[in-house]
């Protein structure tokens, strides 16, 4: 269960995910899954496939404002050393290691 922030609101639910899923924008909203590697489904190389879990929703500017929180902990993240950047890079690589 996770922490709660000095008593003045109760422990919010936590959901694990294995990465993203499908996002998708439309009718001004963002749609993406939050997805987990299968216990039982596998594809045609025997590794687990993703399935998605959940489905979260917001505005544009929730997006926008979650986006630049995420890239400010690369940021620190890199500089901790824990982030190692590579330095070739291919087309579709984030470069992260």
């Amino acid at each position: 269960m996770a922490e709660q922030d000095g008593g003045t609101h109760a422990a919010l639910d936590e959901h694990f995910a294995d990465g993203f899923g499908k996002i998708v924008f439309h009718g001004g909203l963002i749609r993406f899954h939050l997805s987990s590697l299968s216990l039982t489904e596998v594809d045609d190389k025997n590794q687990p496939l993703m399935k998605p879990q959940r489905q979260i929703i917001m505005p544009l500017s929730g997006f926008l404002n979650a986006y630049a929180a995420m890239g400010d902990l690369v940021k620190k993240l890199t500089d901790a050393g824990v982030i190692v950047r590579s330095e070739n890079k291919t087309s579709g690589d984030d470069g992260a290691t």
